[in-house]
């Protein structure tokens, strides 16, 4: 990479034998052996983008070289290094995306033509306290791109799950709610399925306890989709007169780990959600990328691994999610003069390494205005990119620096970002 530009190159060898021969082999070094490389004379180094990292995960630096290495060769479209990426591969973008639609109904459409492929009536919601109001949080695609999930939320303060797949003809099923699929507690985003299609995770808020906001999300709750079991991390991070909130979430190539981005303003500033609006640019706020290692029983957020914080280089990280390998962070942060525009950015978490850059440029919705208005996303495979005009909805994914609009069936309005 020179000039900030990413060359592609194209190999005849294969990328996936190369992987795994390297990838055993690195399971053998050391870590306490490793040593930075000699620079050649002339040769243009990435520039640093944090200069001081936590790094509790240095036992995979060497992994994290090889897939560095391999992907700067090969290049490509967010190449991954999981199963699902490279079944994503085999068929190319996501066949279908989703969104909430009018009157809270759920719509799926082709992601090639736009076509209106199902859209489902919001679900009556039955039992005790029939008849309470529902409300749109959040949609989630699973890895085998046909099946999506659509959490709503209830004035009784309940997160209901439900899922909708689609056939090999095209066929929707019915809005199903999904097994335990009713969760105590307001969900406020934040819905993301596994790697391996077999859990969903969500956040929630508990409130207005010690000044929150009530849409300030501090609660991580992990769905398992098959036996309805759920499990919660909350706590642990708050500051003496700060309001802590979540904003992002996403599942680490893994499925073991959720990042997640964490942020801290000021009480009587502005809520911790609002970092990183040009209408506040003077208020105090925080953010930090941290992991939550969930492959064990629930516990406290302060579990969570400091992957990334704020610095100089980047006042505001507006966006952060996982991926789309092992070792990287995709974060949209501001850029450009006066930081009137925007930019998305693939970092190395072990070296603090600019990777790639995904998008760089104006805001690529008119009215958004400031950085809260966009929403990153991904595929599950993490190899395509989402980007939402969350006040619009505007959406479209990136391809080699640009946005691409995804094409949708006339007389539709969205009232939620799309997911795929």
């Amino acid at each position: 990479m020179r000039g900030g530009t990413v060359h592609n190159h194209t190999t005849d060898f294969d990328e996936n034998l190369l992987i795994r021969a390297l990838d055993n082999a690195a399971g053998r070094i050391q870590p306490e052996s490793l040593r930075q490389l000699p620079v050649p004379p002339g040769t243009v180094v990435k520039r640093k983008i944090w200069a001081t990292w936590l790094t509790p995960l240095a036992a995979g630096a060497s992994v994290a070289l090889i897939i560095g290495i391999v992907a700067a060769v090969t290049g490509g479209i967010r190449s991954g290094d999981t199963p699902a990426s490279r079944g994503s591969a085999e068929h190319g973008m996501p066949k279908y995306y989703a969104a909430f639609a009018g009157s809270f109904s759920v719509a799926v459409f082709s992601s090639s033509t736009g076509a209106l492929v199902a859209r489902l009536p919001q679900p009556d919601v039955g039992g005790p306290g029939a008849g309470q109001g529902i409300t749109p949080i959040g949609v989630a695609a699973a890895p085998d791109d046909r099946t999506f999930y659509f959490v709503y939320g209830t004035t009784s303060g309940t997160a209901l799950i439900y899922r909708v797949g689609i056939s090999d003809s095209g066929a929707a099923s019915r809005l199903t709610l999904v097994k335990g699929g009713a969760i105590p507690g307001d969900a406020r985003g934040g819905v993301v399925v596994s790697p391996d299609g077999s859990e969903l995770a969500l956040l929630q808020s508990t409130g207005y306890s010690s000044g929150r906001n009530l849409d300030d999300n501090d609660r991580v709750v992990v769905f398992n989709l098959q036996t309805g079991a759920h499990r919660a991390w909350q706590g642990g991070l708050d500051r003496r007169g700060m309001a802590f909130a979540i904003q992002d979430l996403s599942w680490s190539a893994d499925g073991r780990s959720l990042v997640f981005l964490a942020r801290w303003v000021a009480y009587r500033s502005i809520r911790a959600t609002y970092c990183g609006s040009q209408q506040e640019p003077t208020k105090y706020c925080d953010a930090q990328v941290r992991s939550l290692d969930v492959a064990t029983r629930d516990g406290t957020l302060s579990r969570s691994v400091l992957l990334l914080a704020q610095a100089a280089r980047y006042p505001v990280i507006a966006q952060a999610i996982a991926g789309p390998g092992k070792s990287d962070i995709t974060v949209l942060v501001p850029s450009g003069p006066a930081n009137r525009d925007l930019a998305v950015e693939r970092v190395a978490v072990l070296s603090g390494d600019l990777q790639a850059v995904d998008y760089r440029g104006p805001y690529p919705f008119a009215d958004a205005g400031y950085l809260i208005g966009v929403q990153l996303g991904a595929d599950p495979s993490g190899r395509y990119l989402l980007l939402n005009d969350r006040i619009g909805p505007q959406y479209g994914w990136l391809s080699h620096g640009a946005l691409r609009r995804l094409p949708r069936a006339r007389g539709i309005d969205l009232v939620s970002p799309v997911s795929w």
